[in-house]
């Protein structure tokens, strides 16, 4: 997980650069109206911070997919949104646009964070001796080996 966190890391930094730097080019590129354009110029610093909130985040979602921790991952969701939530409706009315800009942010750090408190824990946590019998992915038990030795057959009367 470390060299991926560094890669990720890395590239979305190379794509907070390329918003920052190219993302006025971007705008143009994709209108022409002039209202438009300033209002998409007033939050490209929203779209350049993005990537690094998020960064943490999809980057948990895909081991918490891998390790089948979905009942995990729904309630690390459920809380973030409720901080977004919390935060859009404390945000909003004082910022407009930027407190929803903020809002996301928060819970893309949220996210993120939380998904590595619980793999963290999933981490520290000691393997069980024994499955545990209410888990429906278990494996079934395998058929016992063969004998060592064949059984020989009986005999029938008249053979030596």
């Amino acid at each position: 997980m470390q060299l991926t966190l560094i890669w990720v890391v890395v590239l979305a930094g190379a794509a907070a650069l390329i918003f920052w730097l190219g993302g006025s080019w971007l705008i143009d590129f994709m209108t022409t109206n002039v209202p438009v354009r300033e209002m998409a110029e007033n939050y490209l610093i929203w779209v350049a911070l993005t990537p690094l909130f998020g960064v943490l985040a999809f980057q948990m979602d895909g081991i918490f997919v891998g390790a089948t921790w979905s009942r995990d991952m729904r309630n690390m969701m459920l809380i973030s949104i409720a901080l977004y939530l919390t935060a859009y409706e404390i945000l909003f009315p004082l910022l407009g646009n930027h407190g929803l800009w903020l809002a996301l942010e928060i819970f893309l750090g949220a996210r993120g964070f939380s998904h590595c408190g619980v793999s963290a824990a999933y981490a520290r946590r000691k393997p069980s001796v024994r499955p545990d019998p209410t888990d429906k992915r278990r494996l079934r038990r395998p058929p016992p080996p063969p004998p060592r030795h064949p059984a020989r057959s009986p005999r029938l009367p008249g053979e030596s």
